[in-house]
C-alpha cells in the first residue's frame, strides 16, 4: 500500500516537473494489451515504498533563466511534448473518461489513454496489473511510459528485501532510464536517474553506487529493452522508434 501511494506521488510530481519544464518556463530558453512476455521484470509486487528524497530534484536543475523563446519554438516543444507522450494538459483530457472511453482508446493505440487506464489498475489492482499498460505504452512510443516502468521497477529502500535485491532493482530501473536515454532525451533521463540513486547512496552511507560491471550491465539490459520493445512495434507494424528530439527541445535543456 505504501508503495502504491509514492508511486501516485511519483506520477503526479512527473507531472508537475514536466508541465514547469515545458509550459511554466515555455517562453523562457534554460541552459539546461500487450504483455510483453520476453521482457523479463522483478517481482514488482513486493515493493511498498520507498524514500521520498527520490522525488525531489537535484540543485542542478535549477538553471538561471536565459533568452525569451520564440512562438515557433514554443510550438515546436509543445509538438514534441505531445508525440513523446509527456503533454500534461492532453493528459489532463482523459482523467474524465470512464474505463470503457479508455479501453477503447487503448485499443486504437492511444498511449495517452494507455497511462491514464493503467493508473486507475494501480489504484484498483496493484503493480502487476498497471504493468502491461505501462509497456504496451513504451511500445507505442511514450516517453512517460518509461518513466513509469522505472518507477514500478525502482527498490523500496526501507522495506523487507535484502541490500542485494535492492541494487538489483535499482540497477533494472537504472536500465530503463537507459532505454529513455536511447529514445533521444538523455537530459530528463539523466535527471530522474541521478536522483533515484543518490537516494540509495545515501541511504547506505556510500560513495559509488555501481561498479564497472554494473554500469556494464546496466547498459547491456537498457539496449535489451530497447531491442525488445522495437521487436514488439515491429510485430504491430509500428515501424523504428522515433528518437529525433528537435533542435529547439535540445537548446532548451542546454545540450
Amino acid at each position: 500500500m505504501k508503495k502504491f501511494f509514492f508511486l501516485l506521488f511519483l506520477f503526479l510530481a512527473a507531472g508537475v516537473i514536466g508541465y514547469q519544464y515545458f509550459f511554466n518556463q515555455s517562453t523562457t530558453e534554460q541552459p539546461v494489451s500487450l504483455e510483453i512476455d520476453n521482457i523479463r521484470l522483478p517481482e514488482t509486487e513486493t515493493i511498498k515504498s520507498t524514500s521520498p528524497n527520490q522525488t525531489s530534484l537535484p540543485p542542478q536543475a535549477v538553471k538561471p533563466a536565459g533568452r525569451q523563446l520564440t512562438a515557433a519554438e514554443i510550438a515546436i516543444k509543445s509538438e514534441w511534448m505531445r508525440k513523446s507522450g509527456q503533454s500534461t494538459p492532453d493528459l489532463e483530457t482523459y482523467e474524465h473518461y470512464s474505463d470503457q472511453q479508455l479501453a477503447d482508446l487503448v485499443a486504437q493505440g492511444d498511449f495517452n489513454a494507455m497511462h491514464v487506464l493503467g493508473i486507475r489498475k494501480l489504484e484498483s489492482e496493484g503493480i502487476n496489473a498497471a504493468t502491461p499498460f505501462a509497456q504496451k505504452e513504451i511500445v507505442y512510443g511514450s516517453l512517460r511510459g518509461i518513466t513509469t516502468m522505472a518507477n514500478y521497477t525502482s527498490p523500496n529502500l526501507y522495506g523487507d528485501s535484502s541490500p542485494d535485491e535492492i541494487k538489483k532493482q535499482l540497477m533494472e530501473s537504472s536500465a530503463y532510464y537507459k532505454l529513455y536515454a536511447m529514445r533521444g532525451d538523455q537530459y530528463t533521463a539523466k535527471l530522474f536517474n541521478d536522483t533515484m540513486v543518490d537516494a540509495y547512496k545515501k541511504h547506505y552511507q556510500l560513495e559509488k553506487a555501481f561498479t564497472d560491471e554494473d554500469k556494464a550491465w546496466i547498459e547491456n539490459r537498457g539496449k535489451e529493452l530497447y531491442d525488445n520493445y522495437q521487436a514488439e512495434r515491429n510485430k504491430l507494424g509500428l515501424g523504428d522508434f522515433d528518437n529525433e528530439v528537435p533542435k529547439e527541445v535540445k537548446d532548451f535543456f542546454g545540450e
